[in-house]
C-alpha cells in the first residue's frame, strides 16, 4: 500500500513539474538562424584560373607541406651539439616550463645560453 501511495506521488509531482516547465524556445529566447544562401560574383573558371596563378607562384601548399614550414625548417645555423647545449643550460636555469608553465628568460640567462651553444661548438682539444 505504501509503495503503491508514493508511485502515484511520484507520477504526480512529475505531471506537475511538466506542466509548469517551459522550454527556452517557447518563450522566445532561442532562435535558430538557418544559413542563408550566399551568391558569388565570380565564375567557377575565375575561381580555377586563379588557384592555377597562385600553384604557379607558390601560394598553395601542397599536401602537408606549408610555406611556414618551408621557411622556419633548414634555417638554423646550429648544430645538433650546440642545441642540446643550449637545451641542458636552459633545463638547468628552470626555463623550460612544462604544461601551462610559460617562462620568460632573462637577458643574463639568455646569454648563459648562447655561451653553452657557443662552448659545445669549440672543438674538442683532448689534454695530457
Amino acid at each position: 500500500m505504501f509503495a503503491r501511495n508514493l508511485f502515484t506521488a511520484v507520477i504526480a509531482a512529475t505531471a506537475i513539474a511538466a506542466a509548469f516547465a517551459t522550454p527556452a524556445f517557447a518563450s522566445g529566447e532561442a532562435t535558430y538562424d538557418y544559413p542563408q544562401v550566399i551568391t558569388s560574383s565570380v565564375s567557377r573558371a575565375d575561381v580555377q584560373r586563379a588557384a592555377i596563378e597562385a600553384r604557379k607562384q607558390g601560394l598553395i601548399s601542397d599536401g602537408e607541406r606549408s610555406l611556414v614550414a618551408e621557411v622556419t625548417m633548414g634555417m638554423s645555423q646550429l648544430s645538433r651539439a650546440q642545441v642540446r647545449a643550449e637545451l641542458a643550460e636552459a633545463r638547468r636555469l628552470g626555463l623550460v616550463g612544462g604544461g601551462d608553465l610559460y617562462v620568460i628568460p632573462t637577458d643574463a640567462q639568455l646569454e648563459s645560453i648562447r655561451l653553452a651553444g657557443q662552448r659545445a661548438a669549440m672543438p674538442m682539444v683532448a689534454s695530457r
